[in-house]
């Protein structure tokens, strides 16, 4: 009866006895991260043997943790509990190891914990104060929670007691690890820090805190032109230009610019745009935007539309301007405004005949026979246009029109002499028939004073009349020979 009575004292006092009983829990006091798992480290001791008439030996026949007793019934065992069942495992032994350690810690499991040994001969004892457990989660806290790019802000990776040794921490950004381990980090914000932060004990990177929300309030920054559709701009396409930019809060401002012209835009969102329906050569140009909320405003480098489009104004020019004489060098130039440049230039005569190709067509020694109506045709890859026929035509002394005004009067004047030819021919042959002369002899009475007679050859011109003979009054007969002139 007096040894029970001296184990009873034991089990209530839980302190090192006289008699070699006792339990040591290393540390007594434990802080445990939520979702882990804990290891209670204690050693347990007990007398060898008593001695009561004869010699006897303790053996240790039970042993286990619990949390709550209620007297006089036995404490009951923590593997048994329905809350810890398939969570806890004793890993001491019969000895004097006591470890005991919980899985998937809950904060509802922040108790006190004893062990509590029982051994034959009704030895029975408990460890007291016991092992006094905490289970913490981990909760971020963002001092202050909205902030303007260059204030200080201060990160603390929360929790409702001192963690157990002391671990390093791992910060996560957007789920991205940053560099800093300590539990409380200050850093001045700037618009990449904005984002959600949680944190990790070391180790137990599977079990991180909520996420935490950090604001960052700027200006609008990248702030840049994309122009839809990329690639070549052809006139008369629609183009769209969208200012892109990144700001907090979002932008709630847009201007356009061409040239340093502001031009009409379409304003909101965060991709304002400006849309050119029927581009043309006139829209062609230098354009940026600016972007504004209400932290600041930022202007996007300029952004260079370059519209493309088929030949315009193509016409001819020769040179040298003015009278071109024969045989001097003739050159015609074609010219047009393209985008991109003309690629091809092609000459034409007024009968749709090839005279040549380039820029200029060169004529070394121009004759009457490269007179003519002249045109170009300049081409690129998005079309192509003919000029206006130019006609090369001569004036003056020994210039193409005199060429052509003598070339006229010769032609006339062979025909000329060609009908006066016949003409003379056909007269010729009248004559002829009329070579044979007529004689006539006028015989008139014999003067008595005419002593011989007299013979007169008259020749007729064309353009007179032939004179005739005064008539004398003489005795003698006066014989006259008359030959028609021929004309």
């Amino acid at each position: 009866m007096l040894f029970n009575t001296f184990i009873a004292l034991l089990s209530v006092s839980g302190v090192l006895s006289q008699d070699g009983w006792g339990v040591t829990y290393t540390p007594e006091r434990i802080c445990a991260l939520k979702g882990s798992s804990v290891d209670m480290r204690c050693a347990y001791f007990h007398p060898t043997y008593y001695y009561t008439f004869l010699w006897q030996y303790y053996t240790v026949e039970k042993a286990f943790w619990f949390i709550r007793w209620h007297h006089p019934q036995e404490p009951e065992d923590l593997s048994l509990d329905r809350e810890y069942s398939g969570r806890v495992e004793y890993c001491g032994n019969q000895i004097s190891d006591c470890t005991f350690r919980i899985k998937q810690l809950r904060e509802s499991d922040s108790q006190t914990y004893r062990f509590r040994f029982l051994t034959n001969h009704n030895g029975k004892y408990t460890g007291r104060p016991g092992v006094s457990l905490t289970v913490t989660a981990l909760q971020v806290r963002v001092n202050p929670g909205s902030v303007t790019e260059g204030q200080s802000v201060t990160l603390t990776c929360s929790t409702t007691c001192t963690l157990t040794g002391s671990p390093a921490f791992t910060w996560y950004r957007d789920r991205s690890p940053l560099s800093f381990t300590t539990q409380t980090h200050q850093l001045t914000a700037s618009s990449e820090d904005g984002g959600t932060y949680s944190c990790a004990v070391k180790g137990s990177e599977l079990l991180p805190s909520p996420a935490v929300a950090l604001t960052v309030n700027y200006p609008p920054k990248g702030v840049s032109v994309s122009v839809s559709p990329s690639g070549e701009i052809v006139e008369g396409s629609s183009v769209t230009l969208t200012c892109i930019n990144q700001a907090n809060p979002p932008v709630q401002r847009y201007s356009w610019f061409q040239e340093n012209r502001a031009v009409p835009s379409e304003t909101g969102g965060p991709e304002a745009s400006y849309t050119i329906k029927h581009i043309t050569q006139q829209d062609a140009g230098e354009y940026y935007c600016e972007a504004g909320n209400g932290i600041g405003t930022n202007r996007s480098p300029p952004k260079r539309l370059d519209v493309q489009y088929p030949p315009k104004g193509t016409s001819v020019s020769v040179s040298p301007s003015g009278e071109i004489e024969e045989g001097s060098s003739v050159t015609l130039t074609c010219r047009s405004d393209a985008n991109p440049p003309v690629q091809r230039y092609s000459w034409f005569k007024e009968t749709g005949a090839g005279a040549g190709s380039g820029q200029s067509l060169n004529f070394s020694n121009f004759s009457s026979w490269s007179s003519g109506q002249y045109y170009c045709e300049a081409k690129n890859t998005h079309g192509a246009q003919n000029s206006t026929a130019l006609l090369l035509t001569a004036q003056g002394g020994r210039s193409l029109t005199v060429v052509a005004a003598v070339g006229a009067v010769a032609a006339a004047a062979i025909l000329a002499l060609v009908f006066l030819g016949v003409v003379c021919v056909r007269r010729k042959r009248s004559i002829n028939e009329e070579q044979d002369l007529l004689y006539s002899t006028v015989q008139k009475p014999l003067l008595e004073c005419e002593d011989d007679v007299q013979y007169a050859s008259v020749q007729f011109l064309p353009s007179r009349a032939a004179p005739r003979s005064p008539a004398v009054k003489e005795d003698c007969a006066l014989y006259t020979t008359v030959r028609k002139h021929q004309t």
